[in-house]
């Protein structure tokens, strides 16, 4: 079924676990394109040993307006906007930095769960809207296989993926990479 920009009811949208400190819920997306971004997140915690914040997701219309009354030329004018469909993520965690590791491993890696970060979000070219480190958005593709979820510990839930080996393998990362995990690597 298909939506207008800006106005996907609720029950086609997903709250992911992608949270920003001092926000309360995660960034909502397409219920097609939050299994895919949690997917992500915990590729990201697993290198960088630190989540991925979201500081924007999908944004209604009305959102949409007060975002350009209070940025002017700096915002897409309302029912234009790539969060408006449901797809576009806005990130912290230091990928809103186009030199930092994080930025950089993303742009290498971001593809493997159907995310990609637009050329006219970082081309130099003014006239088809400025450059954005933070803006990423799915393209479908991908994987987004099914979660184990962990229990909630109020930071949220982590998907990680798939059972048996796979899990076997993160269990050995989080040892490897978290001081003092002694994960008992069982799958």
């Amino acid at each position: 079924m298909a939506f207008l920009n800006g106005r996907i009811p609720g029950i086609a949208l997903a709250t992911t676990y992608l949270y920003y400190p001092g926000t309360t819920y995660g960034r909502r997306l397409l219920l097609t394109a939050a299994p895919s971004a949690e997917a992500m997140a915990l590729a990201f915690y697993l290198e960088f040993n630190k989540p991925l914040y979201a500081t924007d997701g999908y944004r209604d219309y009305a959102t949409q307006v007060e975002l350009k009354a209070k940025l002017g030329p700096y915002a897409a004018k309302p029912g234009t906007s790539n969060h408006g469909w449901g797809k576009a993520l806005d990130l912290g965690s230091n990928v809103n930095s186009f030199t930092s590791a994080e930025h950089r491993w993303l742009r290498a890696n971001a593809h493997r769960w159907g995310w990609v970060h637009p050329t006219w979000a970082h081309d130099g070219n003014n006239s088809n809207g400025m450059d954005e480190a933070w803006h990423w958005e799915n393209v479908g593709g991908g994987t987004s296989e099914p979660r184990i979820l962990r229990p909630r510990t109020g930071r949220g839930e982590v998907g990680l993926g798939a059972t048996g080996d796979r899990v076997k393998r993160v269990q050995e990362l989080l040892n490897e990479r978290l001081s003092g995990a002694d994960l008992r690597v069982d799958g």
